[in-house]
């Protein structure tokens, strides 16, 4: 134990040891004991059998338990320790505290050291310690719904070969198919994500993410019977009362002497549901058609994917990552040490309480994992709630859900604790002597959040998508109809204004020339003799001889026309990324798109801001600084300038390669079948870059970041709110 923990020699005696120390218990026959740890450190869990309650002792307390035989007194079995010990011997609070829990829950034979008064007292507590883990502290409402052991113990030589090395070996083997076939279709990952997530498919994601919970539950379930354990309860837990989600008992896990069966158990959850991901992957990229089947293989994929990354692999929720974790470092109990280290911490540093109980840790890697534990846990827990809400409010269909989901967390992750921390500072016994200072503090730690969250000036942007372009766009088009005879030009080659790009051949046109010059030659001889009849015959002929002149003139120019030619200078840029070397021999009608001609000496970004970003950053007064990211330049950040802005929103999505289906960040509207139109109404903002990074093309997709003047933090949280709620009543 770190000896900054180690407590003074008066908070290591006990008032109440005159009642105890004579006192000659013993453990009770019942209780089973189970060794575990480490080479560098040891603990023992005590099992409960009746009650299925664990029990977790140091090394230095199961010594002392084990002194107690019922013949010897506590105080006998306490001073050997100290003998035999030294300083890491259990203090006699240590010991009070010890017994107190064990004649509890009834694993001391003998003598009881402690009245029945303070029992009962401590029956009460353990009673409200089961009801507040019924209730989750008001977040949640578990209930018990199956006893799976018989059906566990019915398929328990089935359940071995799953978690032994063949079945590690089947795991990789399936996993790295799924992988393989997510790798080769990864393209179309996003065509199908906004379908799935739409309102109509919510009832078969709910089912199915019932349906894959249950199956992870199942999975530590069958991990702790294949090693020897028992699980007795598969229930429901009712998140914020409203959303179902399974559980499983697995604690027999916790008896475990090895840390790898622990393990395996923590992660048996997530090995069953990505083993199920891992197929549904295979299904998905081998069903290309679109259908129920690919839908649902897509859900499990989705599902599967963001729980277990987001949730449970995640060692700051208390999910598997947590125990994982948890046994991998050596360190039970993790979450609950790490609240009590700050505890600590904040007690003895900040608010000078010398007397407060110190919590045992064991080196200074333990110590700075749990300090880093607790300084990130519950940010993070913060972080993934509010992420939640915001994702449920920002849907109108989702808006009464958001709702209830925010109240619940505000009242039981704010408003609790605060209320709480609260009645400490002016209520605890702890902070006699010290309650000003205490308060003094607090104060002084709320004054500084207020000053830098109200007063200090924070950087303020919003980010938006938008693509590179040129400024001046041609459209190369065919004047006449005709097969493509030549190809002179590529995608992606500068050309000149006049410069010839395709060559048409058409026979029809070709002859018509020749019969206009034919029939324009015997105008000309007709003119001529007409000049020797009459006036009147002159003037014939000069008119049959215009309107001659005129068709040969037409003829000559689609004749002309046959050869496309650029209007101005710049790049050729072919739609759809096909090349004009396809376009070899195609029959082109007039007015058909083939390419476009794009000047790039002369290019700005089109970035489409949301409509719900567009009045807070471009407020009246305020200056709009640019800077931006091109695809394929990343490392250059560009700054720029804003030439205008349309004066109207459109929910027109101007570039595919904008779009969720191609990677973009604009998000179609599902029930568009072109999927040309995004959910939320777009501002086009046009920017011109001070540089354009070398080597890139027109397309480009673009990250702009439009940089506000500086103001406090509360400040924009409290206009965003107010735009949210403006928005929220005019509909």
């Amino acid at each position: 134990m770190l000896t900054l923990f180690r407590e003074d020699a008066a908070h290591s005696f006990s008032d109440l040891w005159y009642r105890v120390g004579a006192t000659r218990p013993a453990l009770a026959t019942h209780a089973v004991v189970t060794r575990q740890g480490r080479d560098d450190r040891v603990s023992y869990v005590v099992e409960d059998p009746a009650a299925g309650q664990f029990y977790r002792l140091t090394e230095a307390a199961y010594y002392f338990l084990g002194m107690l035989d019922g013949r010897r007194s506590v105080d006998d079995a306490w001073q050997a320790c100290n003998v035999q010990l030294g300083d890491d011997a259990p203090t006699q609070r240590e010991c009070v505290d010890l017994l107190a829990k064990l004649q509890l829950f009834g694993l001391l034979a003998g003598d009881q050291p402690l009245s029945p008064d303070m029992v009962e007292r401590r029956r009460r507590e353990a009673v409200k310690k089961r009801r507040k883990k019924r209730l989750g502290m008001g977040m949640s409402l578990t209930i018990p719904v199956v006893n799976p052991e018989p059906f566990l113990v019915r398929a328990e030589y089935l359940l071995r070969p799953i978690f032994s090395r063949w079945g590690l070996v089947a795991y990789l083997a399936v996993l790295v198919m799924g992988l393989y076939a997510l790798a080769t279709h990864w393209r179309d990952l996003g065509t199908q994500l906004n379908q799935v997530i739409a309102p109509s498919n919510l009832w078969l994601l709910g089912l199915v993410f019932v349906l894959l919970r249950a199956w992870h539950e199942l999975g530590h379930a069958a991990a702790v019977k294949a090693l020897g354990g028992r699980c007795t309860e598969i229930g429901l837990m009712l998140i914020a009362f409203v959303f179902p989600f399974p559980y499983c008992d697995a604690s027999d896990s916790w008896r475990f002497p090895r840390a790898r069966d622990r393990i395996i158990v923590a992660s048996g959850g997530m090995l069953f549901e990505t083993f199920v991901a891992a197929i549904a992957a295979v299904v998905w990229a081998a069903t290309p058609e679109p259908g129920p089947v690919r839908t649902v293989c897509y859900s499990v994929m989705l599902l599967s994917g963001l729980t277990t990354i987001l949730f449970n692999i995640n060692p700051l929720l208390r999910y598997d990552g947590y125990y994982i974790l948890a046994d991998m470092a050596g360190i039970p109990n993790m979450w609950q040490r790490s609240r009590d280290l700050l505890t600590f911490l904040t007690e003895r540093l900040a608010f000078g309480v010398r007397d407060t109980k110190a919590p045992p840790v064991w080196s200074r890697s333990e110590f700075s994992l749990l300090l880093a534990y607790g300084l990130a846990s519950t940010p993070y827990r913060l972080f993934v709630m509010v992420a939640i809400v915001s994702i449920l409010l920002s849907r109108d269909e989702y808006l009464g859900l958001g709702v209830l989901v925010g109240a619940v967390a505000l009242v039981m992750w704010v408003l609790y604790p605060i209320g709480k921390g609260a009645a400490h500072l002016i209520l605890s016994p702890k902070l006699t002597g010290r309650r000003a200072r205490a308060m003094g503090v607090t104060a002084l730690v709320l004054l500084a959040l207020i000053v830098l969250l109200g007063v200090m000036p924070a950087p303020a942007s919003s980010v938006a998508t938008g693509t590179l372009e040129p400024r001046r766009e041609s459209p190369v088009r065919s004047e006449v109809d005709g097969f493509v005879a030549q190809v002179h030009a590529r995608a992606g080659q500068r050309v000149e204004a006049g410069e010839i790009l395709l060559t048409l051949a058409n026979p029809d046109l070709e002859a018509s020339l020749r019969a206009s010059e034919s029939d324009l030659a015997a105008s000309e001889v007709a003119l001529d003799a007409a000049l020797a009849i009459s006036p009147s015959e002159l003037l014939l002929a000069r008119t049959r001889h215009a309107a001659t002149l005129s068709q040969v003139e037409l003829a000559r120019a689609q004749v002309a026309a046959l050869k496309i030619r650029a209007v101005i200078p710049g790049v050729v840029v072919i739609p759809g990324g096909a090349r004009l070397d396809d376009a070899l021999g195609m029959y082109l009608r007039a007015g058909e798109l083939i390419a476009l001609v794009a000047g790039v000496d002369d290019m700005v970004v089109r970035a489409s801001i949301d409509d719900h970003d567009q009045p807070h950053v471009f407020r009246e007064g305020s200056p709009v600084g640019v800077r931006m990211r091109l695809r394929g330049a990343a490392g250059d950040e560009v700054g720029g300038w804003i030439d205008r802005m349309a004066p109207a929103a459109s929910r027109e999505i101007r570039r595919s390669s904008l779009s969720t289906d191609a990677g973009g960040e604009l998000t179609p509207d599902p029930t568009d079948p072109k999927r040309g139109t995004s959910l939320r109404p777009l501002f086009l903002v046009e920017i011109t870059p001070e540089f354009v990074p070398a080597g890139l093309q027109p397309g480009a997709r673009a990250r702009v970041k439009f940089v506000m003047p500086a103001e406090p933090l509360l400040s924009q949280w409290w206009r965003r709110l107010s735009q949210y709620l403006t928005e929220r009543v005019r509909r």
